[in-house]
């Protein structure tokens, strides 16, 4: 989409791809990649004015990737299945069913 979020990057030949993919970054820039740190990155292209040096904050109450809790799901699903298999029959009164 021509914008670039850039992390630290060690290889010499990944830097030259990035290089490549950019005209906004420099050779300055993409020799600083080796020495960023974690969360930190540079941000190029449509996104930005300028080619931007960003820290992202670590997000503690993490959604995924966590440890999933099985059996509570697995008790969730029985006890929707079971609802699923429930009939509205004994809500019609006597009569109003014709076989």
């Amino acid at each position: 989409m021509g914008s670039l979020a850039v992390m630290r990057m060690i290889q010499q030949d990944d830097q030259a791809h990035v290089s490549a993919a950019s005209e906004a970054l420099s050779r300055d820039l993409i020799d600083q990649l080796t020495s960023l740190n974690p969360g930190e990155a540079i941000f190029a292209g449509q996104w930005v004015n300028l080619p931007t040096f960003v820290k992202v904050d670590e997000v503690r109450e993490r959604k995924i990737g966590g440890d999933q809790k099985a059996v509570e799901e697995w008790n969730r699903l029985i006890a929707m299945r079971q609802a699923a298999k429930e009939s509205s029959d004994s809500y019609v009164p006597s009569g109003y069913i014709q076989d």
